[in-house]
């Protein structure tokens, strides 16, 4: 019986030590400015994204005078 515990110790070792080089492994913004300025752009993009259809349809939906 202590075999099967000392077993699963080991294995919860190995999987928080995997978890430990995950987390040493991603990647970090250099400054927060760099995040704010994403996030802003971000939102940026997706307002012209959820614009543009509409601005679309206001002038005339794209298509040719006859």
């Amino acid at each position: 019986m202590s075999a099967d515990g000392s077993t699963k110790k080991m294995q919860q070792q190995v999987a928080v030590s995997d978890d430990v080089r995950k987390m040493e492994e991603r990647p970090q913004w250099s400054r927060e400015m760099d995040f704010i300025l994403s996030v802003v752009g971000f939102f940026v993009g997706l307002g012209n994204v959820w614009r543009f259809p509409y601005l679309c349809y206001k002038n005339g939906g794209g298509r040719r005078p006859l």
